[in-house]
């Protein structure tokens, strides 16, 4: 199948079939991201992050994150996180 025929069948779905479908590709998205992270840091490639990071907590200067946002519990991802109330 292709790009063009999965977006032509994407224009007709429900809206809550596209509620599920957008549920479906964060989960399937953060999957890729989470081994990509992995990947990179078994590499060597974030070395870099972790020395700062230590070297920011040897000189007091470590900070924590930042709160995020949420909606309803969860963080906010846009309109796309209403597949709840549908």
């Amino acid at each position: 199948m292709s790009l063009a025929e999965i977006k032509s069948a994407v224009n007709e779905l429900s809206v809550k079939e596209l509620a599920e479908l957008a549920a479906f590709m964060r989960e399937r998205d953060g999957a890729a991201w989470d081994q990509q992270i992995e990947e990179d840091a078994g590499s060597g490639k974030l070395d870099f992050l972790f020395d700062e990071a230590e070297r920011a907590e040897r000189e007091g200067t470590l900070k924590d994150w930042p709160e995020f946002p949420t909606f309803d519990g969860g963080p906010v991802d846009g309109a796309l996180n209403h597949d709840k109330y549908i």
